[in-house]
Parts: structure tokens; C-alpha cells; sequence
């Protein structure tokens, strides 16, 4: 039955069709009900439909030329990518960090180990470095 969603929106718009079916009440092919949707969620669905409104992740208008440039295939996954981009980490900017605080956890430790030596305690060992 998810074909059957992504043909009903596939000429004009693609949407995430798992949603959709569920909206629909149809069963996927195993003869299981789709989870249910909350009401704010069906609300969504039918206005990115409605305004053919376009988000990352989720719905996107797509010409009848591209469809016929993936062979007709209406598998959603040729459409959208539900996939989360990666974060760039700024590798050098995080390593001068984690050296800023090695260092004031090191000038923390010899403080606080001044004040167990004037009390006669045993002090915390300094970290290497």
C-alpha cells in the first residue's frame, strides 16, 4: 500500500508516504495498521499538501521530467533524503579547547592541593601533561 501513496502524490508532490498512509487508513502489506498520528501531525501533512509547502527531510515538489528520469520510480527515497547531515567539527578549534581546560583543571588541582598540604592531607595527583 506505501506504492499506492507515493502514486497518489508522486505528479505533483512527494511527501514522506508512511504518514500519509496512516492518514489514509490503509495497511502496509504485512496487513499491520500504521502507527497512529496525532492530530497536529495530520494537520501538517495536509498543509504541506494543501500549499505544496517544501521541507528538508520531509516533502518536496517534483517535476514530472525528473520522475521520468528515475525510470518512473516513485520510491521516495529517489526524492528525499531522510538522512541527518553529519555536524562539521572544527577539529582545531576542539583541541585548543580541550587544552584550555586540561589547564585549568591542572592549575585547579595544584590549588586545591595547596590548601590539603597546609592541612596535612594527602593531595589529589596532578595530571600528567
Amino acid at each position: 500500500m506505501v506504492e499506492l501513496c507515493q502514486l497518489f502524490l508522486a505528479p505533483v508532490f512527494l511527501l514522506n508516504p508512511l504518514p500519509l498512509c496512516t492518514l489514509l487508513g490503509l495497511r502496509s502489506s504485512s496487513g499491520k495498521r500504521q502507527n497512529q498520528l496525532a492530530e497536529k501531525h495530520i494537520n501538517k501533512i495536509v498543509e504541506t499538501y494543501q500549499f505544496r509547502k517544501e521541507e528538508d527531510r520531509y516533502s518536496k515538489r517534483v517535476s514530472m521530467e525528473r520522475i521520468a528520469e528515475e525510470g518512473y520510480n516513485l520510491n521516495i527515497s529517489r526524492y528525499i533524503s531522510t538522512t541527518e547531515q553529519e555536524l562539521d567539527i572544527d577539529l582545531l578549534a576542539t583541541h585548543e579547547e580541550l587544552v584550555a581546560v586540561e589547564k585549568r583543571i591542572r592549575e585547579a588541582t595544584a590549588k586545591h592541593n595547596a590548601f590539603l598540604r597546609e592541612l596535612g592531607l594527602p593531595v589529589l595527583p596532578l595530571a600528567e601533561g
